[in-house]
């Protein structure tokens, strides 16, 4: 009797394991909403090469300029967004799909309403990302420089021009392109199959998460965006309007826990039940 009865709950016990399934959840971050505060960005531009614009008011992208090396990138951070702790995405979770949404703060791209960016992780950390609207201090980033004065892009660490593609951000395979509406004081949501797929190597620890690098070109000549021309412009992160601040948005599903605990607890219930039987 107390064998069948310990057969019956280490079977339950197992059935019950294999049949949990984690369920979704959708968490977001936003620079000053729920507590959060480790969203950066800044933009680089080539015609103030050593200008900071991590004070600025806007985060912008300038497609002029050639394809390796356009006028106006942006690198944007949400740091701190994987973990254990409240609000964040447990380690290991399957990223179900990833939204940023920027709001619009003025456009002249002057070539159809549909244009497109491409969005890719950022291999290198930028270690400060600066308060200005001006010349760089010391240490701050800018076009010319990773740190101001101290370190230069790329693998060489001399000052160059802008963020090398495969030294200071992924490239191909990686880069994904996002078209997109664009207008005045208009929310965009930038979201994509390869979007996701970054956020999701952040979670799987394939590569650390150390910010999206937004340019208007695609690094090859097939991907030249020349021809559109002008100027993005979106809200930074320390917009005084929080609304309008980039927001991250993340769909999961947290890692399902290993069985070992089911067994364990199996093997314990077998154990008491042979211990009254003897």
């Amino acid at each position: 009797m107390f064998k069948r009865a310990a057969f019956m709950i280490l079977g339950g016990l197992a059935v019950a394991g294999a049949a949990h399934v984690a369920d979704a959840a959708v968490v977001t971050f936003q620079q000053g909403a729920s507590g959060y505060s480790s969203g950066k960005d800044t933009s680089l531009y080539s015609p103030t090469p050593e200008h900071n614009y991590g004070g600025a008011t806007d985060l912008f992208v300038l497609a002029s300029g050639d394809v390796a090396h356009p006028q106006g990138q942006a690198i944007l951070l949400f740091d701190n967004i994987f973990g254990n702790g409240p609000g964040q995405v447990p380690v290991g979770s399957t990223i179900n799909s990833a939204t940023v949404r920027l709001v619009s703060r003025s456009d002249s791209i002057g070539h159809g309403t549909i244009h497109k960016s491409f969005w890719s992780p950022m291999k290198i950390a930028v270690a400060n990302y600066g308060d200005n609207d001006g010349p760089a201090d010391v240490g701050e980033a800018d076009y010319r420089y990773r740190a101001q004065n101290q370190t230069g892009w790329g693998n060489a660490n001399t000052g160059s021009t802008g963020p090398i593609r495969n030294e200071d951000f992924f490239g191909t395979g990686v880069t994904t392109q996002i078209n997109y509406n664009s207008g005045p004081d208009l929310a965009i949501n930038f979201t994509s199959a390869g979007l996701t797929a970054i956020v999701q190597s952040w979670a799987s620890g394939t590569t650390p998460n150390l910010g999206f690098h937004i340019s208007p070109h695609g690094g090859s000549n097939d991907l030249d965006l020349d021809n559109y021309g002008g100027t993005a412009t979106f809200f930074y992160s320390d917009e005084a309007a929080l609304a309008n601040r980039p927001l991250l948005t993340i769909d999961y599903t947290p890692p399902v826990p290993e069985p070992a605990s089911v067994s364990v607890l199996a093997l314990g219930s077998a154990l008491l039940f042979r211990r009254r039987k003897v």
